[in-house]
């Protein structure tokens, strides 16, 4: 399955393929519906930073200097969601099964 191995593939580019290459004539609902039966969902790319060594090593020198202050009762942490009304957002999305958020090869 394509999808699978071109994880950032899209369904009207593998609609074209069959059409081109196996002459079989599709839609690309019937594309979604195949990679649904195959537990392949559409989802957003999750993305993180390149993180060296350096970095890690930082961020855990700073986390152990500020773990027991006292300031860290007054932020609040909240869960920001996107919304894009009138235009694409650029996100990249891929297939993939639900579990699979974080394997290297579905984070840009």
């Amino acid at each position: 399955m394509q999808a699978s191995r071109e994880r950032f593939t899209t369904t009207r580019s593998i609609q074209v393929q069959l059409a081109t290459v196996h002459k079989l004539e599709t839609s690309t609902e019937a594309v979604r519906r195949h990679f649904t039966e195959h537990n392949l969902l559409p989802r957003i790319l999750a993305t993180s930073p390149v993180v060296t060594l350096e970095h890690h090593k930082a961020r855990l020198q700073f986390a152990r200097e500020h773990v027991n202050i006292d300031d860290w009762k007054r932020v609040l942490f909240t869960n920001d969601s996107r919304f894009c009304l009138y235009s694409s957002d650029r996100r990249t999305g891929n297939f993939r099964r639900l579990n699979d958020r974080y394997v290297q090869c579905n984070i840009r």
